[in-house]
């Protein structure tokens, strides 16, 4: 039986347990128009602190949070019936996320919901 909603992320990014338990529970909710994972850099990979790494985890963060501006690398789900609805993912070499998420936003401007952003982390690979 095929998923009722979709889920897109980068390549280098790994989810945290249970994530489809947590989608599935958000995204049952009308108003929620798309959900993203808050984003967090593995620190597992990297050989040396990098400066500012907090910071731009916490910036990234109140941007997804409170901007409703997440990105793939925090995973974002979103229901398939929504999704095509909104056209898919437009035919671009890169940026494809940001205009998604621009369009949702515009759906979430006209009154229709907004997008969440889970408390649970996405890790994102440290090496970018």
């Amino acid at each position: 039986m095929p998923s009722p909603w979709q889920l897109f992320l980068h390549g280098d990014t790994t989810l945290p347990d249970c994530f489809d338990a947590m989608v599935r529970t958000e995204l049952s909710d009308e108003k929620v128009l798309a959900t993203a994972f808050s984003f967090h850099v593995d620190r597992d990979e990297m050989t040396k602190p990098i400066a500012g790494l907090s910071m731009m985890e916490f910036t990234v963060n109140i941007r997804s949070r409170f901007f409703e501006l997440p990105f793939g690398d925090q995973a974002m789900a979103i229901t398939k019936q929504r999704y095509d609805a909104l056209g898919g993912f437009p035919n671009e070499p890169i940026m494809e996320d940001f205009e998604l998420v621009q369009r949702l936003r515009r759906c979430g401007a006209a009154g229709s919901g907004y997008i969440k952003t889970l408390p649970a982390g996405a890790a994102c690979s440290a090496r970018r």
